[in-house]
């Protein structure tokens, strides 16, 4: 079953959509297997890029507040919560809201720099 993209339609102008994060999810899992086509891996380029610009627009990551932090004393960088996130979401599930309307003193990390984060719910939960 072909469940490409319509890519004519210009995935710019189209809002994300559980169809498209799952035919991204099955292009991932061609290009891993090896069987991922040109065509497809074009797709799947496209659709990256829009899984990331719709992500940093939800969830911009917090550079000035991770440098102030890392400038800081040890005192203020413990009393902030640095979480893990995957997906728009953090790991320790504290919140289901995107992290620009989290409560002050809640930061992020990429679930790609999981070491930076301190938030230890979210480090237990960390996929293996």
């Amino acid at each position: 079953m072909n469940r490409s993209c319509d890519m004519s339609e210009d995935l710019q102008t189209k809002s994300w959509t559980p169809e498209m994060n799952q035919r991204r999810f099955d292009l991932i899992d061609k290009e891993v297997a090896g069987t991922l086509t040109k065509s497809e891996k074009t797709e799947l380029d496209v659709l990256q890029d829009r899984m990331l610009r719709r992500r940093r627009k939800a969830a911009p990551l917090p550079i000035k507040e991770l440098e102030e932090l890392r400038d800081s004393p040890r005192t203020e960088l413990e009393e902030k919560v640095i979480h893990i996130l995957n997906e728009g979401f953090p790991l320790c599930g504290f919140s289901s809201d995107f992290p620009v309307n989290w409560p002050e003193g809640h930061l992020w990390v990429s679930i790609t720099e999981p070491d930076d984060a301190n938030c230890e719910e979210c480090k237990r939960n960390l996929p293996t």
